[in-house]
This record gives structure tokens, C-alpha cells and sequence, in this order.
């Protein structure tokens, strides 16, 4: 197996993205959509305590005996599907000859050379991730990739929970003409708009984000998104009915040990970007327009700082928040 020199140098092309998608698709990937991967796995070597508790009768406990429970069935019924899964969606190491009883030497054997896993010493890292949603799946740069942070693409589970939000509650039947995604990363909100919009514009500074948005858009069939370069949509001109927004929203006054971090800086007090993106949305909407915006909402002791911020700026200027 052939490791690329320099893998995060390149930005992500369709036709790679699509090949990975493909070896995985074959291998029955999809069927791990059914993990409960999000929840209590670190809860693993308590399983016994758990279900004790559950027996009791103690419901704190039932969210995590049951999934633990699945997730070892699931590994011990399909352990090959399950390698996969531990290097693609959890992000952890495997070895190379499980890799090579998942999808077969050759397909392990691209890759590496694409630049989408690394081996050393048996080991095999992976340096791209799978988010599956609602059977879509959202490719992504791994932690261990080496992608500096400052062009690292990122995508949290943030990220789904929001887009699960903007599914269930979006007016049920309404069609939207056009359709804004601002920081939309590897694009997943920009996929939750897409079959209620006529045209979405998604944006975004990170150029190496949107080229993963971009194959992620090409492989889940998306075909009426308009992907952008720019900073808060400073450079997207027009109006639009429906505008939607996971900014970050930490507040980072400095680099972090592993350097700055902008997917995770909201700016002062984490609603920096925040503020600017509802500052510009009276004059981004059209008349019955409607925003979704996920922020962080600080306070002090004495006052809500980000409702007292909206009620001075936003409500003056006709905006029904």
C-alpha cells in the first residue's frame, strides 16, 4: 500500500470522493447508519452497571445500556461492515488487513494512494471521515489528517443536530425561491435546503470545506447548489426567502495549542460572526422571508446579553424574532 506524500495539499476532486463513496457503498456502508454512534460510547466498559440500572428501573440508564448493547451486536453480526465504521465515522486506527477484508487490497490500495487513509507499521489511519444523514453521506477532513486547522474542513455533529432542526421545522409544503447557507462547511444544512428550494447559494471562506461540500453535493445527487468563496456572504448580492446559519460560536481569544481554529471562533464572547450575520438580514430577506440562525446566547449576572443585543438592533428594523 502506497501512502500519498502529501495528501491535505490537494483539494478534494468529485471523481475521488465518488470512487471512495462507491468502495464504501459497495461494502454495505450505509447499513452502519443504524449505530448509535453518537451517544455513550464512552460508557462501554460500564455495560453491566448500566443494564443493572436500567433492570432497576433508573431511566437515566436506558440511554446508554441500549445503544451499548446494539453497538456490540452490530460489531459481533457484521465485523467487517464494523471496521469500516471504526475507521471512517469514529476516526480511529485499524489494521491493514482489516482493511483489506472489508474492500479488498485493491480498493484499500487507492486509498491510501488518494490520499484518504495512511499506513504505517500494519496500522491504518484515517485521514477523511464519513458523516452519514438521512442515507446522504458528508465526507470530511479527520482529526489525525494533518490538515492545518486554519484549512482544516470540519464538520460536527452540531452540524446534523441542526440540520435535523431545519428538517422537522421548516413550514411543511412551502417552496422557497431562493435559499442562503451561510458557512455551510461540508455543506449538510445546504442539502437540508435543497429539495424545498429552487436555488440554494452556499457560502463559505474555507476553500478546502467547499471542495468537500462540493463532491459531497456531486455524490448525494444535489444538483440545484450553488457553492460560493466568501466571508459571511459579503460578496453574494440579491435577496433571498429562507436564510440559514450554524456559525461558530466559541469564544477563542487566542490560538489554541494546535494553532487558531476558525470553524470554532465566534469572536468576542462567541457572537461576533453571530451579531454580523443578524445585522445583515433585514437587508438579505425578502418581504416575508424567514432565518434560521444556531448561536450561542452568553449572559451575565445582570442581563442576557445576545436578546438584549437583538431587541436594540434587529426589532427596530421591522424583523419578527
Amino acid at each position: 500500500m502506497q501512502v500519498s506524500p502529501d495528501p491535505h495539499n490537494d483539494l478534494p476532486s468529485h471523481e475521488t470522493v465518488a470512487h471512495v463513496w462507491s468502495i464504501l457503498h459497495r461494502a454495505g456502508y450505509l447499513e452502519t447508519l443504524s449505530l448509535p454512534y453518537f451517544r455513550s460510547l464512552v460508557r462501554l466498559p460500564a455495560e453491566p452497571a448500566d443494564l443493572f440500572r436500567y433492570a432497576r428501573g433508573q431511566r437515566r440508564a436506558h440511554r446508554s445500556a441500549w445503544p451499548v448493547v446494539y453497538y456490540r451486536l452490530f460489531r459481533a453480526r457484521r465485523c467487517e461492515l464494523f471496521d469500516l465504521f471504526t475507521c471512517f465515522s469514529l476516526g480511529n486506527p485499524i489494521r491493514r488487513s482489516q482493511l483489506h477484508r472489508a474492500v479488498g487490497k485493491e480498493n484499500a490500495d487507492f486509498l491510501a494512494s488518494a490520499g484518504f487513509v495512511q499506513d504505517g507499521d500494519g496500522m491504518v489511519t484515517p485521514l477523511v471521515q464519513v458523516y452519514l444523514w438521512k442515507n446522504q453521506a458528508f465526507f470530511h477532513d479527520a482529526a489525525a489528517s494533518g490538515v492545518p486547522l486554519e484549512r482544516r474542513a470540519y464538520m460536527g455533529r452540531d452540524s446534523l443536530h441542526f440540520a435535523d432542526y431545519l428538517r422537522s421545522e421548516l413550514p411543511a409544503g412551502r417552496r422557497f425561491q431562493r435559499s442562503l447557507d451561510i458557512g455551510t462547511g461540508c455543506g449538510v444544512q445546504a442539502h437540508v435546503l435543497a429539495p424545498v428550494a429552487e436555488q440554494v447559494v452556499a457560502v463559505d471562506s474555507n476553500e478546502r470545506a467547499l471542495a468537500f461540500a462540493r463532491a459531497n453535493s456531486a455524490i448525494n445527487g444535489a444538483d440545484n447548489i450553488e457553492f460560493c468563496r466568501s466571508d459571511l456572504a459579503d460578496q453574494v448580492t440579491g435577496r433571498f426567502d429562507l436564510i440559514v446559519s450554524n456559525p461558530p460560536f466559541l469564544y477563542l481569544p487566542g490560538p489554541t495549542p494546535y494553532g487558531y481554529d476558525p470553524a470554532s471562533d465566534g469572536g468576542l464572547l462567541g457572537i461576533g460572526l453571530s451579531r454580523r450575520i443578524l445585522a445583515s438580514l433585514a437587508d438579505r430577506l425578502t418581504p416575508g422571508g424567514q432565518a434560521r440562525i444556531l448561536l450561542s446566547l452568553p449572559r451575565t449576572a445582570r442581563a442576557p446579553i445576545m436578546e438584549r443585543w437583538i431587541e436594540r438592533r434587529l426589532l427596530p428594523r421591522g424583523l419578527d424574532v
